[in-house]
């Protein structure tokens, strides 16, 4: 998400095409966590796919809990429910 969301040179080092390629890493890695799903759905709205933003951000929702980082895994579900709700209320 850092390439994503830092601006790009001459500014910083975002870069969005390195930032879909390292998500889509992480997907490959975990493509059920909540992590990898919402962030990668975050980028998906960010840079203009709401639609396809709504299935990573679902999926993300559906994830399973993870014993120990719950308060994490919670603000994450909030987090992917606010986005939900900014793409459905467009």
């Amino acid at each position: 998400m850092l390439y994503n969301k830092v601006p790009g040179w001459p500014l910083s080092f975002g870069d969005k095409a390195k930032a879909r390629d390292l998500l889509l890493k992480a997907l490959a890695v975990n493509p059920r966590g909540a992590d990898s799903n919402h962030f990668y759905g975050e980028f998906l709205f960010e840079t203009g796919q709401p639609e396809e933003a709504l299935t990573q951000l679902e999926q993300a929702l559906q994830a399973s809990a993870r014993p120990g980082p719950q308060i994490g895994d919670t603000g994450r579900r909030d987090e992917a429910r606010l986005f939900l709700a900014k793409i459905r209320a467009r």
